[in-house]
């Protein structure tokens, strides 16, 4: 059995190791993965007990390895895994780094969420990216198709219109809007 959090919420972790029965308060609390980030480990002491009962450990990763556990698990098998559950993917390496895992041993990851909700959430970024941008660039164009500036001699070819248009969205400035 092996206990799983972000560095920037380890309150069973650093108990574990100080061999305290009961958890502290973790002040500043952060970390990408807020299904495991809590207010308070409520049942902290069983936790530490079935842990220590087991002959377990406790183990901490940090956000950039969960978010690279995140493209593993979606390269190597197809899940997209929420960063709770790529959090134990994360650790894998920890016990085995350790010696507390062997080779031959079977390995159980709990991964309790999707991340999907991350993705969406990188859609809607990207939407309103694009909105942005669509308006920008459509509110003046717009106007001046239309011919407003005709009357000053300014008559925009219907050529060159067209060619506005049909322009990639990939010519815009874009900032990476993945998930992870």
């Amino acid at each position: 059995m092996v206990v799983v959090q972000s560095t920037g919420y380890a309150p069973i972790v650093r108990a574990f190791e100080s061999g305290a029965e009961h958890a502290e308060p973790w002040v500043d609390a952060q970390t990408i993965a807020s299904g495991i980030r809590v207010p308070a480990a409520i049942g902290d002491y069983l936790i530490l007990r079935a842990v220590r009962d087991r002959h377990g450990t406790a183990v901490s990763v940090t956000d950039d390895e969960i978010v690279d556990a995140q493209r593993a698990m979606g390269r190597l098998s197809g899940i997209s895994a929420a960063p709770e559950g790529a959090a134990t993917f994360a650790a894998l390496s920890h016990p085995r780094e350790s010696g507390f895992l062997h080779g031959s041993q079977r390995v159980v990851l709990f991964n309790t969420g999707t991340g999907a909700i991350e993705l969406s959430r990188a859609s809607y970024r990207m939407m309103i990216q694009n909105l942005v941008w669509a308006t920008g660039y459509n509110a003046p164009a717009i106007p001046v198709a239309a011919g407003v500036l005709a009357p000053i001699g300014f008559i925009l070819p219907m050529s060159i219109g067209a060619v506005a248009m049909s322009l990639p969205p990939s010519w815009r400035p874009m900032r990476n809007c993945s998930a992870a």
